[in-house]
């Protein structure tokens, strides 16, 4: 992965909340320790100026493939390792979807997903046979 897509992907990271603010400025920080010429952008995350290179700023650049696959990955190991919960689950894939293009197919998976969670936080759907089919959605959402 190069530099650009590292970054970008922390930045989406951060963006839905799996990391802090903090941890995003101490990953940058240590990145730009281990660069003889940091680019520029880095220290802007650094010290926390908005004015970041098009091709990172997420309000003007749809997620790619690549991207959304491997944030899908890392849901579902943290889902099934019981480090996020299931509402954590829902307002992660609520928040990924928000920067995928509406067109998307991932974009109407995580939407689905979310909307499950929902149901079964008021108790409209049983938990068990739901976070099934969740799971089988990540899966398919990881096989894209």
């Amino acid at each position: 992965m190069d530099l650009k897509s590292e970054i970008k992907y922390w930045l989406i990271e951060e963006r839905i909340g799996l990391i802090s603010k903090d941890e995003l400025i101490q990953r940058v920080d240590k990145k730009i320790l281990e660069l003889d010429n940091p680019p520029s952008y880095l220290v802007d995350i650094s010290i926390s100026t908005l004015e970041l290179e098009d091709e990172l700023n997420l309000n003007l650049t749809n997620i790619d493939h690549d991207q959304i696959l491997k944030i899908a990955e890392r849901l579902l190991s943290l889902f099934k390792s019981n480090s996020i919960s299931l509402t954590e689950l829902g307002v992660h894939s609520y928040k990924l979807s928000c920067l995928i293009d509406p067109n998307n197919d991932s974009r109407t998976i995580l939407n689905w997903i979310d909307d499950e969670i929902q149901l079964i936080n008021q108790t409209v759907k049983p938990r068990k046979e739901s976070e099934n089919e969740i799971l089988k959605k990540l899966n398919q959402l990881v096989a894209l």
